[in-house]
């Protein structure tokens, strides 16, 4: 699907973008610094949730997200998650979490992970791509059957955003960490 995307395509991207810029404040890191240890000059706009300079609003890709966790010490799990008051929040276990079992390789290599989990997930309920296609347009995302098949094959390195990966979370009725891992 072609144009800019809407605000409602990108509320999961926001909100980890919203969690990103609480956390790299609370840890001290200066937006400068949070962008050298990521690669991601994109990070002013992926935090507030701005138009950037091509006129799209930020996504946020499944890699991002894990690279972001990485760095600021928390899971996936909880970038994922709307804080209404983030200090009250904050996992007592941050800096603990396992990242032997997340830990980014290659571009776009978690949406590889996810592509092929879902394909996985979705020829095991013999659903067909336009049935899941539905589900997903159900769920207010913007796919076509050959955005979802060039995504479960991982052709030409094709991505994934968090707010489609969500959706995905939800339609497998899986957890982030477990779509996310390497072995099911």
């Amino acid at each position: 699907m072609t144009g800019p995307r809407t605000e409602s395509e990108t509320r999961v991207s926001r909100m980890v973008g919203r969690n990103v810029y609480f956390l790299r404040e609370y840890r001290g890191f200066s937006r400068v610094q949070l962008v050298k240890k990521t690669g991601y000059s994109q990070l002013g706009f992926i935090e507030k949730g701005k138009k950037n300079g091509h006129g799209s609003l930020p996504s946020v890709s499944a890699d991002q997200l894990v690279t972001f966790a990485k760095e600021l010490e928390t899971t996936p799990q909880w970038l994922l998650t709307e804080h209404k008051n983030p200090i009250h929040f904050l996992p007592c276990d941050m800096g603990v979490f396992d990242f032997t079992t997340l830990c980014p390789d290659t571009k776009n290599f978690y949406a590889s992970v996810v592509g092929k989990k879902v394909r996985q997930w979705r020829e095991e309920r013999r659903w067909t791509l336009d049935r899941l296609v539905d589900e997903m347009r159900a769920r207010g995302a913007r796919i076509d059957k050959s955005g979802l098949a060039q995504f479960e094959r991982h052709y030409k390195n094709h991505g994934v955003s968090v707010d489609h990966f969500m959706i995905y979370v939800e339609i497998m009725e899986t957890t982030p960490h477990k779509l996310l891992l390497r072995q099911s």
